[in-house]
């Protein structure tokens, strides 16, 4: 039988899912990757070791999804610094394909996973 998506069940998977991520950020900014371990993280998060695996397969995607978290973040406090800023003589050019405004926290998204996996690959 199929999972059945309730607006009540996708707010609690996100505050499951973010408690995990906030957690995981803590550890691992005290303790490093090395001397973190999902046990950890499941019981600083408040959560079982099952439903931390439900979230994330493995302690490198955990780390992955914490990163880009991380970055998205980052993205979003510069596009906020850069609203009141003009666009400038790139942007007021029609036809270039360059949005005038775009923002930074897209950049976020791109590239970062392949790189992400190709470094802990190699670990």
């Amino acid at each position: 039988m199929p999972y059945r998506q309730t607006p009540r069940s996708v707010r609690i998977r996100a505050r499951s899912r973010n408690r995990i991520l906030r957690a995981a950020r803590r550890l691992l900014a005290r303790n490093g990757l090395e001397g973190t371990t999902m046990n950890q993280i499941a019981s600083d998060a408040n959560t079982s070791i099952g439903n931390l695996y439900f979230y994330f397969k493995n302690k490198d995607a955990l780390l992955e999804a914490v990163v880009m978290a991380e970055l998205a973040s980052h993205g979003r406090r510069v596009d906020r610094r850069l609203e009141g800023i003009p666009a400038g003589p790139l942007g007021a050019c029609p036809g270039n394909g360059v949005r005038p405004r775009a923002g930074v926290s897209h950049l976020c998204r791109v590239g970062t996973t392949t790189r992400l996996s190709r470094a802990t690959a190699r670990r």
